[in-house]
């Protein structure tokens, strides 16, 4: 179910074409002032389920709303003023410089093209110093830049962006991840699709993971991960210690395993910590080479949810 005061909220959301089902009875919230990852195999669904929420695709059945208004409703573009989005490749006046395409988007929105807010924001993304060059000469990154700014333009109190990372090397990716983070302090709230599961991990604090059109996954990202993956530890002996190591773990009830004439690994290990393993192994006189804790990530869980079993 979707929580009441969600700013997206998706109920049986569907989409078909001809016989694929892009989107398959999608239902999921968003609260306001989280970002949230959007995240999926190639094919998933992500797109056409942003492109719904957007009103620039039809659902087959259900709905989706953003702020409680589905498209189509009357005082859906008066909600669409507030929303910033960048989907897919963004729609950009080519002949022009970065700081007109956001004077045209300006004059949209009900802004003067000459408000101070637009410069703010072409430094904030890092195009100030190429504000007036043609953006057919810009590169892929410095595209997705000023798609970006353009979602941003007017404080909007939802942004959604799909891939806006796209093209960016890792020093822009960084800038944007931070970029992003600082959305919700603006009063935003962010819905942002990537393949990037390191930086959606660091970026945002909410996940919908969906595949084959359907939904597998939606939280916070602590409580998906925790579902999704093991948290565990390895503990390196010296050689030949793996097994008195193991005898050690066990008597003091942790599950452990041997991996190795030199390793023992603990799955599972949730609320265990590196003080009571030591203890543990301190009673049976086993030295520890190194012990490493190996903490869930959103890789792990992605591939937990999104892939069959082998038969």
């Amino acid at each position: 179910m979707t929580s009441p005061g969600a700013v997206i909220e998706c109920q049986g959301l569907t989409k078909r074409y001809g016989e694929r089902l892009a989107v398959d009875d999608l239902t999921l919230g968003v609260p306001e002032g989280a970002i949230c990852g959007l995240l999926g195999p190639n094919g998933a669904g992500k797109t056409t389920a942003i492109r719904m929420l957007l009103g620039l695709a039809r659902p087959t059945a259900g709905v989706g709303r953003l702020f409680g208004v589905a498209p189509g409703d009357a005082g859906f573009a008066d909600v669409m003023r507030g929303v910033g989005a960048m989907v897919e490749s963004p729609a950009l006046y080519l002949n022009t410089g970065a700081r007109a395409n956001l004077a045209i988007r300006a004059v949209a929105l009900g802004m003067s093209p000459r408000d101070p807010e637009l410069d703010e924001i072409l430094r904030f993304v890092g195009l100030a110093d190429r504000s007036r060059g043609r953006v057919r000469r810009f590169s892929l990154g410095m595209r997705q830049r000023l798609g970006l700014a353009l979602a941003l333009l007017g404080q909007p109190r939802l942004v959604i962006l799909d891939e806006p990372t796209n093209g960016l090397d890792p020093a822009g990716i960084v800038e944007i991840r931070t970029l992003i983070g600082t959305l919700p302090e603006r009063g935003t709230t962010v819905l942002v699709s990537s393949h990037l599961l390191a930086e959606i991990q660091l970026m945002c604090d909410r996940v919908t993971i969906i595949d084959d059109g359907r939904l597998v996954a939606d939280g916070p990202l602590d409580d998906v991960l925790s579902r999704a993956t093991r948290r565990g530890w390895e503990i390196r002996t010296p050689a030949g210690g793996a097994h008195a190591a193991a005898d050690g773990l066990k008597a003091a009830g942790l599950r452990a395993v041997v991996a190795s004439p030199t390793s023992v690994t603990i799955a599972d290990a949730a609320g265990v910590s590196g003080r009571t393993i030591v203890q543990a192994l301190a009673t049976v006189d086993v030295e520890i080479e190194e012990l490493r804790h190996e903490a869930p990530n959103l890789e792990q869980a992605f591939l937990a949810l999104t892939q069959e079993p082998p038969a």
